[in-house]
């Protein structure tokens, strides 16, 4: 579930009912939660990638790159 989805669902808000920080936070709250569990179930069904390259989203140097800051 994301987190838009979960905030919805918990709090009935929309990512727009937040100020852009909170919004934020409870993203990377949420990814510190779940990431981790989800490259464990990837690892579990045989994923094989590299996971020294891991990325999220909103990592600072993505985000750098989509907006032609790198």
């Amino acid at each position: 579930m994301s987190s838009r989805k979960n905030l919805a669902r918990e709090e009935n808000k929309t990512r727009h009912d937040l100020r852009r920080d909170e919004f934020v936070r409870r993203v990377w709250d949420w990814k510190n939660q779940k990431g981790d569990r989800i490259y464990h179930q990837l690892r579990k069904v045989g994923g094989s990638y590299d996971w020294d390259r891991t990325t999220f989203t909103m990592d600072e140097y993505v985000i750098l790159s989509m907006i032609g800051q790198s």
